[in-house]
């Protein structure tokens, strides 16, 4: 009966030494693939940050050309504006020089 009580006890032990190591070994596959599922989450976190980062650049880059497209036409609509205006009054300015010139050389032939 003693021999059948040590028996179960080393039996009991074995078994209990099997479920530990089958433990360990479980919890390093489950830690293993703890860390394989946190480098492929990363990775795709990267990725889509990388492809959103490359979206809100083009995004602003279209954004700042139609700005410089709208500057650039309100430029040239004030500059044509300005032209419209200025012209005028250069021939008249113009004018009087000429005429001023006439009048100077005019009086000093007289003279």
């Amino acid at each position: 009966m003693t021999l059948d009580i040590i028996k179960a006890v080393k039996k009991a032990e074995q078994d209990a030494e099997k479920i530990i190591e089958d433990s360990v070994s479980r919890a390093r596959d489950i830690i293993s693939n703890a860390e394989k599922q946190k480098q492929i989450i990363l990775e795709n976190a990267l990725e889509k940050g990388e492809k959103e980062a490359h979206e809100i650049i083009k995004n602003k880059e279209g954004d700042a050309q139609r700005e410089i497209q709208e500057i650039y036409v309100r430029a040239e609509e004030e500059g044509q504006f300005i032209k419209k205006e200025v012209e005028p009054k250069i021939s008249r300015v113009v004018d009087l020089v000429i005429e001023r010139v006439v009048k100077i050389h005019g009086n000093s032939k007289n003279a």
